[in-house]
């Protein structure tokens, strides 16, 4: 009997102590956890701030394009006409 008392009670401080166990870990996850939504809301904004400055670069530098193209062709045309002038 005392035996049997003993190896019930061995078995309840082992479920115990697992049970603390998975406790300091769920609680080690739920850190990370937190720890990752912030890096990943950080890097969220890094990418919507540097998507917005490219889109602005890229918008200026196809503006700036499409302005020598069309200073090239105008002087092209002015070209063209002052040889029809003479």
């Amino acid at each position: 009997m005392q035996g049997e008392l003993n190896r019930v009670m061995a078995e309840l401080r082992l479920a115990e102590e697992a049970q603390r166990n998975s406790e300091v870990g769920r609680h080690r996850l739920e850190a990370e956890l937190r720890d990752m939504a912030v890096r990943l809301e950080q890097a969220e904004h890094v990418a919507l701030r540097e998507g917005k400055r490219l889109v602005t670069k890229l918008q200026n530098r196809v503006s700036t394009k499409q302005c020598v193209r069309y200073n090239r062709s105008l002087s092209t045309l002015v070209m063209d006409d002052s040889l029809y002038v003479a």
